[in-house]
């Protein structure tokens, strides 16, 4: 499920909206791009629930690994 490990020390995060997303000169500044997958019904999430799904997505592999 998850394809790329976490990286070390700080981290930033940048949202998109539901239409365009991220700009492009935002979307080239990025180390890393990533999408939440849409199932079902869904068609997109508000910038909330996507944040805490990207944060529950960062934790999780330490979780796993019995760090946390």
């Amino acid at each position: 499920m998850f394809e790329e490990t976490c990286p070390e020390g700080r981290v930033a995060i940048v949202l998109g909206d539901e239409g365009e997303g991220l700009a492009r000169l935002t979307r080239e500044a990025c180390d890393l791009l990533v999408r939440l997958p849409m199932r079902g019904r869904i068609g997109s999430l508000n910038v909330s629930a996507s944040l805490a799904a990207a944060l529950y997505a960062f934790v999780l592999p330490s979780r796993r690994d019995g760090e946390a």
